[in-house]
Parts: C-alpha cells; sequence; structure tokens
C-alpha cells in the first residue's frame, strides 16, 4: 500500500515536471524570436530541459517501484 501511495506521487509529480516543462519550451519559443530576451530565453530553455528529464526521472521510478 505504502509502495502504491509513493507510486501515485511520483507519477503525479512527473505530470506535473513535464507540464513545466512544456510551459518553459513555450516561453523558450515565443523568448527566441526577440534578439533582446535571448538571455531569458536561453535560461528558460534550460529550465525547460531540466523538467522534462526530471518528469521523465520520475515517471521511470514509478515503473521500477511497480516491479
Amino acid at each position: 500500500m505504502i509502495q502504491l501511495y509513493k507510486g501515485i506521487k511520483n507519477i503525479s509529480y512527473g505530470i506535473i515536471f513535464l507540464f513545466l516543462g512544456v510551459v518553459f519550451m513555450i516561453i523558450y519559443f515565443i523568448f527566441s524570436s526577440n534578439s533582446l530576451l535571448s538571455l531569458p530565453a536561453e535560461i528558460a530553455l534550460i529550465f525547460g530541459l531540466g523538467f522534462i528529464i526530471a518528469g521523465l526521472l520520475f515517471i521511470m521510478a514509478l515503473k521500477r517501484l511497480r516491479k
């Protein structure tokens, strides 16, 4: 039962992190067209990729708990 709770918590964190990653990637694509906002665009790209990787890691942790 405790493992199931941890699995549900991990999948919800994974989905939240994937959503945040997509939001930051959208911000990157909006800001990258303007040359004055290139630094915030690069920061948004780094955060977006980081959140997507973190979300995938949380989902992979859920699959390991199910075994």
